[in-house]
């Protein structure tokens, strides 16, 4: 059987947009590794497509010569160099890096135009080995972890709405007097309202606050189980639409991390789009037109 390792060490969402290879290629019976950063490690538990999981914090080259191709999925300097350390045949990236020596096979590929979503152009990254038909990314949480999410969410009637209010810093946060018109908004209509995030929310009054109290599979957990996610263009919101649970989601309308690049997959899901305040560094958004939104999923 032929062993593939995927790469991807960068951020939860960039993660979950690169599980379709390993889906895609599953299905051609290939034993699949994931090599990804320990934090972003527990997306990939229980998923039935992943065989193997190494952490880029503590992998040694002779952990990968088992490995008969490395694909790159994020170009890095220290993973191209740990892959062509370990001797694997088949080393696949990107063309235009100024390590890209370091791959034997390369796809010229410019992410930078954000033309096309992230899983299409990871999709690319996959033509040296043949035609691989794109699917969109599953996680999974087992029923275990549901049953502890539920304790968390007891007494709340649904629908329960969740709210993670704060960017992973790959693009514009949100003036948090937009939440807090949305969750008063909601708990005036009786709606349930919770807000999840790495603490506690200091500025919002929420049915119930997770924040802080999570860790990263029980919030998958908790993500699975709650009506609708509202958030800016970060992991959670990716996480969710691998969950099948919809979301509303805030983006910028230009530049890299616009919706045609990085916007939910769920075909449940809605974005709203903001104008960026570039001196105060936050996307302002017509909260009537994220109340209109919302309100259809009530």
């Amino acid at each position: 059987m032929k062993k593939i390792l995927l790469s991807r060490t960068d951020r939860l969402g960039d993660l979950v947009l690169a599980i379709p290879l390993a889906t895609a290629l599953k299905r051609g019976g290939i034993y699949v590794g994931f090599l990804v950063r320990k934090y972003q490690a527990p997306l990939l538990e229980h998923h039935p497509d992943v065989d193997e999981i190494l952490f880029i914090e503590k992998v040694k080259p002779r952990d990968l010569k088992k490995f008969d191709v490395f694909i790159d999925v994020f170009p890095r300097f220290k993973t191209a160099l740990l892959a062509f350390r370990a001797g694997i045949k088949t080393r696949i990236g990107t063309a235009y890096r100024l390590w890209s020596f370091l791959y034997n096979k390369r796809v010229k590929l410019h992410r930078r135009p954000s033309i096309t979503h992230e899983y299409i152009y990871n999709f690319k990254l996959l033509e040296p080995l043949g035609n691989f038909d794109p699917v969109k990314p599953r996680l999974f949480v087992t029923e275990e972890e549901r049953d502890r999410a539920r304790e968390l969410l007891n007494g709340l009637k649904r629908p329960i709405i969740a709210v993670h209010p704060l960017e992973g810093g790959t693009g514009p946060d949100v003036d948090i007097s937009v939440y807090r018109q949305i969750t008063e908004y909601l708990r005036a209509k009786g709606i349930n309202v919770i807000h999840i995030g790495q603490k506690k929310s200091e500025s919002l009054k929420v049915d119930r606050d997770l924040g802080g109290e999570t860790d990263l599979r029980t919030l998958m957990a908790v993500i699975s189980e709650v009506d609708l996610l509202i958030s800016p263009s970060t992991g959670p919101m990716h996480i969710a639409n691998a969950l099948g649970t919809p979301t509303v989601s805030f983006f910028k309308g230009t530049g890299a991390v616009r919706p045609a690049r990085w916007g939910p997959l769920f075909e449940k899901s809605k974005v709203i789009i903001g104008e960026y305040d570039s001196d105060k560094k936050i996307l302002k958004v017509n909260i009537e037109e994220a109340l209109k939104v919302i309100s259809g999923f009530l």
